[in-house]
C-alpha cells in the first residue's frame, strides 16, 4: 500500500510525493534510534567507574536498606570496615534497638548476653557507699531471675544494664506458689 505525502518545497510550493508503509516505518525507525541511543548514553553516566571505596559505600548502604526492612525494631545500624597489614579485612554490620526503660519491679522481656529474649523478672538496687552507707545517686544495679510463665527457673544473678523489650508484670518477686501470672 502506498501513501501520499504532501512535503513542502522552498518558496511555499508543494509537492505530493508517495511511500511504502514499510519505507515510512522503516524511516520513522532510524530517527528514533540516535533518540534511543542518547537515552541509554544518559542511564548509564550513573554507572561510570567509580572508585571502590565508593562502591563499597553504595554496597554498605543497600544492605542497611535491607536489613532495616528485615529487621523493623532496629533503629541505628553501625558499620565498620577493618583492612589488615597481611591483606585480610574485616566486616561488621550490627544493627540497635531502642530499649525500653526500667519501670520498676517486675516480670519483663529482656535480651540476655546472648541476645536471645528471655523471660525475667528484675528489680533495681542503688549502689551503696560502703564508707557512709549512703546510696550513690544515678549509680544501679540490677537483680534478676530467668522466668518461664512468670515462674521463676534460674539462679538469683546481678546485672549492670539490663537490656529491656517488654514489660509483662509488675510487682515483687514471683513465687512458684502463685503460679505465675
Amino acid at each position: 500500500m502506498r501513501m501520499k505525502i504532501n512535503q513542502k518545497i522552498a518558496g511555499g510550493a508543494s509537492a505530493i510525493g508517495s511511500m511504502t508503509r514499510r519505507s515510512f516505518l522503516a524511516a520513522s525507525a532510524a530517527v528514533a534510534v540516535p533518540t534511543a541511543a542518547v537515552a541509554e548514553v544518559a542511564a548509564k553516566t550513573d554507572r561510570l567507574p567509580q572508585s571502590l571505596e565508593s562502591q563499597m559505600d553504595d554496597c554498605v548502604a543497600q544492605l542497611r536498606a535491607i536489613l532495616m526492612q528485615m529487621h523493623p525494631e532496629v533503629n541505628v545500624i553501625h558499620h565498620h570496615m577493618d583492612s589488615r597489614r597481611d591483606g585480610s579485612f574485616r566486616l561488621t554490620l550490627q544493627g540497635d534497638r531502642k530499649f525500653i526503660e526500667y519501670d520498676g519491679p517486675g516480670i519483663y522481656l529482656a535480651s540476655n548476653r546472648i541476645s536471645e529474649v528471655v523471660e525475667c523478672w528484675i528489680e533495681r538496687f542503688e549502689e551503696i557507699n560502703v564508707r557512709t552507707g549512703q546510696p550513690i545517686p544515678g549509680c544501679f544495679y540490677f537483680r534478676s531471675v530467668e522466668c518461664v510463665g512468670g515462674v521463676p527457673i534460674g539462679e538469683v544473678t546481678e546485672r549492670s544494664w539490663p537490656k529491656l523489650i517488654e514489660k509483662l508484670k509488675d510487682g515483687a518477686f514471683p513465687s512458684v506458689e502463685e503460679g505465675g501470672y
